[in-house]
């Protein structure tokens, strides 16, 4: 096929192409993978970049990126190598213009010097907020060789699911630091005040959002799905179930005494934050003991799942799960649905592929393990929640497998199952400010763009 670029796309090429630091922040569907491509054939051409890592979580790194690579004419000459599973040694010894890695990879690819051995030179992040932790060990891995790379592109939809704390890592990881500083200790001091119980929660100071979209705007592009594709309409349905009286005893200790009695069991919480996971977990239907072993305490969201997938008739609905034992309670009552959580290679495909032609009526998945590129548009058009994760970025990212490019209906609907008078309002309140930290940021990094995209 022969790719013929969108307007909104080539202005994203343009922009990376001006800049050897960037980043565009696009939803999904938008094509980012295959604007980076444009970009890579081009600068490689041009003789400007030679070889490229491209660090993608595990499913874009085996199957988007050489999927995009093989469909589009444009890009066909570009080889690639994934440097992941038993012959990565081997692999680090081919000679590609892409070599593909997830994060997990870079404690052995450091290891075993692979940025010596593949001498690449730009470096591009999809989907950098796994890079938003400037504590974790794969943050550590990348800064002290990010110099090394000549251009520098992180790619996301989600740049700042829970506040503008996750900006500081991958903007490092874009800019080293020269948008929002090199120092994360300066970071803090400059834009947040220290509250909360002993002082480790951070809030933003009053106007520090306008400084930081001041800073990062130069460096940074907005593409909205909204704006520039023609998207169903999203309908949220809350379905609220009640506690039955036996789980609202079990809530309401954990909520006071920081235990609870569920048969012959009593079940502890070791503090405040472990009483929140015990209370969202009863919310749910079960609850794991000091062993993590699961006490099963009552079955109303799983009859509420029952009752949707018969109101539906047939048609295809994807199921996220929070908790194990939520999902064992799911297998129980749809013993032929199939779990995409674990699933790679030939047996994910099919299950996809059959998903995909309205053959499976109920698909069951955790977000984490469907978040990031998945296709599931084809014949489904309903999303069901059975609990709902802090995560805004696994929240929005499991829903938008199927509401985007592609849905044959005009309407998505997004069912959330509920506990009333539980944390699963808490958490949906908290969800719904963390999108609007989020939205507010986006739309001010994206509004300079809007004249000339249109």
């Amino acid at each position: 096929m022969d790719w013929a670029p969108k307007s909104y796309q080539v202005e994203a090429l343009k922009f990376l192409f001006q800049r050897c630091n960037a980043g565009v922040f696009l939803d999904p569907g938008m094509g980012k993978t295959s604007v980076t491509l444009a970009l890579i054939s081009y600068l490689r051409g041009r003789g400007d970049v030679n070889r490229v890592l491209i660090v993608a979580p595990i499913r874009p790194m085996y199957k988007v990126w050489p999927d995009e690579i093989k469909k589009w004419d444009q890009f066909r000459h570009l080889s690639y190598t994934v440097l992941h599973g038993d012959g990565k040694d081997n692999n680090l010894n081919l000679v590609s213009d892409i070599y593909l890695i997830n994060p997990e990879g870079l404690k052995w690819f450091f290891q075993v010097n692979g940025l010596d051995k593949i001498k690449t030179d730009m470096l591009v992040i999809d989907e950098s907020t796994k890079f938003k932790d400037y504590s974790t060990a794969r943050f550590k891995l990348l800064k002290p060789v990010l110099g090394k790379f000549k251009r520098r592109i992180i790619l996301t939809g989600e740049p700042a699911p829970n506040g503008y704390m996750d900006l500081f890592g991958q903007c490092f990881v874009m800019d080293q630091g020269n948008s929002l500083g090199k120092f994360i200790t300066h970071y803090r001091g400059q834009y947040f005040y220290a509250t909360g119980f002993g002082g480790y929660e951070w809030k933003l100071r009053a106007g520090a959002d306008k400084e930081i979209q001041a800073r990062i705007k130069p460096s940074v592009m907005r593409l909205a799905a909204e704006d520039h594709l023609d998207m169903p309409e999203l309908i949220i349905d809350d379905i609220y179930i009640d506690l039955p009286p036996e789980a609202r005893r079990v809530y309401k200790q954990f909520e006071d005494d920081f235990l609870a009695e569920i048969g012959d069991a009593t079940i502890m919480s070791v503090n405040s934050a472990a009483v929140g996971s015990k209370c969202r977990q009863v919310a749910n239907g079960g609850v794991y003991d000091e062993f993590h072993v699961a006490h099963h305490v009552h079955d109303a969201k799983t009859v509420a799942i029952v009752d949707l997938v018969e109101q539906l008739q047939g048609t295809p609905v994807l199921v996220g799960y929070e908790f194990q034992h939520d999902l064992d309670r799911l297998q129980r009552v749809f013993p032929e649905a199939p779990c995409l959580t674990g699933l790679t290679g030939v047996k994910l495909e099919r299950v996809i592929d059959a998903f995909n032609r309205g053959e499976i009526p109920v698909l069951l998945a955790h977000p984490a393990s469907a978040g990031h590129g998945l296709n599931l548009q084809e014949a489904c058009h309903h999303v069901a929640l059975y609990g709902l994760t802090w995560d805004l970025d696994l929240y929005h990212q499991f829903y938008k497998r199927v509401w985007r490019q592609g849905q044959p209906s005009n309407r998505v609907f997004l069912h959330r199952i509920l506990a009333d008078k539980t944390l699963d309002k808490t958490v949906s309140r908290t969800l719904h400010y963390k999108d609007i930290t989020q939205s507010t940021l986006l739309e001010a990094i994206k509004s300079d763009y809007q004249t000339t995209w249109n």
